[in-house]
């Protein structure tokens, strides 16, 4: 699992165009989550790709990492997803009553900084998260966060994201459900 590391030495910036690229990357993914073009996203991802939510402990010690390394809100593997996602289909979605009617979704990527790693083949990126989750006539319910995500370019140059890991900053959630890609 990633950690947030507040003293680690940081990887200078990668350069413009990197950056740039990143950026499209990012704003291509919100823009098919938001949609609920899941299956296109799908093939935004690595066959090795891994997802996780830990769960966000407030510790007597301000400077430990506020995060767990053993519990997760959300735990997933690319199988697994694949698996929700298929759920998630449109040809399934009319009979899945817990998606009928739809959500509705925001995902607002700020702060986008990209480093690379120092095998040179991927990307370290972090971002800042501000997601919006509306369902029925619910008030939206806003989340915020920090997205640390693994990019890797594949074999025709495209990138790929190969692990995010999403940590939220309220410890409790009030979101109906965490079946969410944040």
């Amino acid at each position: 699992m990633a950690t947030i590391e507040p003293s680690a030495k940081l990887a200078p910036l990668a350069d413009h165009q990197t950056h740039s690229d990143v950026e499209r990357f990012l704003v291509l993914e919100a823009e098919l989550l938001d949609n609920l073009r899941l299956q296109e996203w799908s093939e935004l991802l690595t066959d090795d790709f891994t997802y996780e939510v830990p769960v966000g402990v407030t510790w007597d010690n301000p400077d430990r990492i506020p995060y767990s390394s053993d519990f997760f809100f959300v735990e997933e593997d690319r199988h697994s997803l694949d698996l929700w996602l298929d759920r998630m289909s449109p040809d399934n979605r009319e009979y899945a009553w817990g998606e009928n009617p739809s959500q509705r979704l925001r995902h607002f990527i700020t702060n986008v900084r990209a480093r690379w790693k120092e095998n040179g083949a991927e990307l370290d990126v972090r971002s800042n998260l501000l997601f919006s989750f509306t369902r029925l006539t619910n008030p939206s319910v806003l989340v915020t966060g920090e997205r640390n995500d693994l990019l890797r370019r594949n074999e025709t140059g495209s990138w790929k994201l190969a692990r995010r890991v999403v940590y939220l900053d309220q410890t409790v959630q009030d979101l109906q459900h965490m079946h969410l890609i944040f």
